[in-house]
């Protein structure tokens, strides 16, 4: 961790040219049966965007099954952009910080929505994040959860792609799970970003399963655990996470437009 400075951030954010408008960036690992209930129907309901937008999947895995399914069912979305899809193996034992930090690093949005891969966007829910950002009057950490504990929704959080960068993105230090979200609001807020929580229900469904439960200890435990580090360190002034350096950078495939996977190379971070 690193200090940083509180700075004024500007009235609004800056939407670079060169870049998307947003990138929702979704991680997956053992949860097949959820991501093709919502994949498809976040595609078509979002595809007047879709020269604006990108959806970024990342699968920590090399399983030839989700290729296959993603190269026979979503080609022409891989083939202008809508969809990018990367595998890669590297990820040993879980971890919630690098996953999401890794499908982040790898999407070109202004904004970055972290999308949990059983999560809905709904009709049009790109332009109702946008929209946020663009009618602020100050630079945000947009918070879609609804309230209801276990809901699915907890970790809808949508920020700047240069301040997750400058805030060095989730915390990687923290245990598989629990807090990632509420440290990286909390780390944004105390640079200077005001948070906006809205729910609404059109834009923020979730498929209902049993939630993860990690091997080696409660979630409570662990969540408990990474809230007390986490404050810690905020408590020091430490709210840059992981050096600035974050994700996975090494052995990662994307998917061309013919439906094969490369080895894929990010030219730099954020």
């Amino acid at each position: 961790m690193k200090l940083f400075s509180k700075k004024k951030f500007r009235k609004s954010i800056d939407f670079d040219p060169g870049k998307k408008l947003l990138s929702f960036c979704i991680t997956h690992q053992n949860r097949f049966e959820y991501l093709k209930e919502t994949l498809s129907k976040n595609l078509d309901d979002n595809r007047s965007l879709s020269e604006k937008i990108e959806f970024v999947l990342v699968d920590f895995s090399l399983d030839e099954n989700i290729r296959d399914w993603i190269a026979s069912n979503f080609i022409e979305d891989i083939k202008i952009g809508y969809l990018k899809f990367f595998q890669t193996d590297t990820l040993k034992k879980w971890s919630a910080s690098i996953a999401k930090n890794t499908s982040h690093m790898l999407a070109d949005g202004s904004i970055l929505t972290n999308l949990d891969c059983d999560n809905f966007v709904g009709k049009n829910g790109a332009e109702f994040v946008i929209d946020q950002f663009k009618n602020s009057d100050k630079e945000l950490i947009f918070w879609q959860y609804s309230g209801v504990k276990y809901g699915g929704s907890f970790g809808r959080i949508s920020i700047s792609s240069k301040v997750f960068k400058e805030i060095g993105g989730y915390d990687e230090s923290l245990l598989e799970m629990g807090w990632q979200d509420n440290d990286l609001i909390r780390r944004a807020k105390a640079v200077g970003l005001k948070l906006l929580k809205k729910n609404d229900e059109k834009f923020n469904q979730a498929v209902k399963h049993e939630k993860y439960k990690p091997k080696n200890m409660s979630f409570e435990k662990m969540n408990k655990l990474n809230e007390r580090q986490a404050k810690r360190n905020i408590r020091k002034g430490l709210l840059v996470a992981n050096n600035g350096s974050y994700g996975i950078s090494e052995r990662l495939l994307k998917m061309d437009s013919t439906g094969e996977m490369k080895a894929y190379k990010p030219s730099s971070i954020g």
